[in-house]
């Protein structure tokens, strides 16, 4: 996290490292329950597991599934939490806004992970002329090539961190809440 940035906010680097440890486990264990509460058949109906087998089977992240709405949302209870345990110190858009660097970070690491799983992709794309990295990507278990939409999000997400760190210095973020609602107009836009 930005533990230089923490002193501009009023909070230690200590403070900083408990926010982390609030934010982090709520992110994922919401990006896993956003991910497992639509698809409650599969999970909570009769998939020929029971008792210990069936629980192992609703928190394997580590099998694949979870959801960036869901990180979101836990990360904010996070932020809010850690708010509520410091509200002397700093206040809640203050917080927000110094983890939405490493939110973006996170999420462009995790479109690239999306690309080694080969999912997340695009439509297909039939013009053999338009086949090639980083228009398209060439998906295994489907035989064919597909929108690199991975990419797409990817390179997306450099340009709003970017942005936002350019745009931090200068008076037009001075004001908390300015940068996470600059991220949330551009992720928005770029759904």
């Amino acid at each position: 996290m930005r533990c230089w940035q923490a002193k501009k906010i009023g909070i230690t680097s200590d403070d900083a490292v408990e926010l982390f440890l609030w934010l982090i486990p709520l992110a994922i264990v919401f990006a896993r329950l956003l991910y497992v509460i639509p698809r409650a058949d599969e999970y909570f109906g009769n998939n020929g597991l029971e008792g210990w087998d069936k629980f192992v089977n609703i928190i394997a992240i580590w099998k694949g599934g979870i959801t960036i709405i869901g990180g979101l949302v836990g990360g904010l209870f996070g932020a809010l939490f850690f708010t509520l345990r410091h509200k002397k110190k700093t206040n809640f858009l203050n917080v927000v806004d110094l983890v939405v660097v490493p939110v973006l970070i996170g999420q462009i690491i995790g479109r690239w992970g999306n690309f080694v799983n080969q999912e997340a992709y695009g439509v297909p794309v039939t013009t053999p002329a338009l086949q090639w990295f980083p228009l398209a990507v060439y998906i295994e278990r489907e035989g064919g090539w597909f929108a690199a939409t991975f990419f797409y999000e990817s390179a997306w997400c450099v340009l709003i961190c970017a942005l936002i760190l350019i745009l931090e210095r200068t008076r037009l973020f001075a004001r908390p809440g300015r940068a996470t609602l600059f991220y949330v107009f551009m992720y928005a836009a770029e759904r």
